[in-house]
């Protein structure tokens, strides 16, 4: 029941990770598009860009800004996941600390600890989120890049 609790945690850790990453890109998309050169009408009312490609990150970026507005839940998760990302950030900081005592100090020598078991011939090892911060953002960032990619495509071929 213990590891059902940590793979739930780590699965909304995931998706508050992929909200942030889609509110971000829909910031940049919003700031790319509200360029005078770029997009000369760019409003609720509409959009009009110089190129299709453009117009396409426009509407893109209009499109998330107002979900996020009308709908609030992933501008929470992306702040929760803001949170996650800061404490992720403090623990690795505080983790780079010497682990060594000074040279000054003496410890007697510790026991060696025993080897671990062999695994069984032809099992399967268990695949692990990497411990350094930065991977676990990494793989986050693209697992919610490529979903929030997903997702505002499936909202693009709906809305039109």
């Amino acid at each position: 029941m213990r590891q059902l609790g940590r793979r739930l945690f780590l699965l909304f850790q995931l998706i508050c990770f992929a909200a942030l990453l889609y509110e971000l890109s829909v910031i940049a998309a919003v700031i790319f598009a509200s360029m005078p050169d770029v997009c000369p009408v760019f409003n609720e009312g509409g959009i009009r860009c110089t190129t299709p490609t453009y117009t396409a990150i426009g509407k893109y970026g209009m499109t998330g800004l107002l979900i996020s507005v009308f709908a609030p839940v992933p501008t929470l998760l992306a702040i929760i996941g803001l949170v996650f990302a800061v404490r992720a950030l403090i623990r690795w900081r505080r983790g780079r600390a010497p682990t060594a005592p000074p040279p000054s100090t003496t410890t007697p020598p510790q026991p060696a600890a025993p080897s671990p078991a062999p695994a069984a011939v032809g099992a399967k090892k268990k695949w692990r989120l990497p411990k350094n911060p930065w991977l676990r953002f990494a793989l986050f960032g693209l697992v919610g890049f490529l979903t929030a990619g997903f997702i505002a495509g499936i909202i693009q071929r709906i809305a039109g």
